[in-house]
């Protein structure tokens, strides 16, 4: 995955953000919109634009904002989802974070599902599972992560 920075990448709420191709929307709130999309250019796996709207936002949201890619930008960690470009200022109206996919859903969406579904409980390996990744994506920022 690719580390650079966009800087020439427009975003629309078309189709279309810079070198990215929305395939379709993930969901919407405050901060802004979540996007699955293809590098437009070279294809390859899908995924995920998050569209930040700086307008309204706080000196210190956007600075958090900006913090959440340094951080991404910096990190490599196999339970933790990976920055792949981000594009925008803090003095446009949008700044975009692409990170990778993960298609099969995150820990909120399963529980949820297993909610839905009568609340059918996680097998105690599956706990031991999730925890151990926690934990060792945990350990990862707070040691490695300054």
């Amino acid at each position: 995955m690719s580390k650079r920075r966009s800087p020439d990448a427009v975003l629309h709420a078309s189709g279309v953000a810079g070198r990215w191709t929305k395939i379709k929307g993930l969901g919407s709130g405050s901060f802004g919109q979540i996007w699955l999309v293809r590098n437009t250019l070279q294809g390859g796996a899908p995924c995920v634009l998050k569209e930040v709207s700086v307008q309204g936002l706080s000196p210190s949201e956007v600075k958090a904002t900006l913090l959440e890619i340094d951080v991404l930008q910096r990190v490599s960690h196999p339970h933790i989802i990976g920055y792949v470009d981000s594009f925008g200022t803090a003095s446009k109206d949008t700044i975009g974070l692409v990170m990778e996919h993960a298609a099969c859903g995150d820990l909120k969406s399963l529980i949820a599902e297993r909610v839905k579904n009568g609340n059918i409980p996680f097998s105690e390996t599956l706990v031991t599972k999730i925890a151990t990744q926690l934990g060792g994506a945990l350990s990862f920022l707070h040691h490695q992560v300054s």
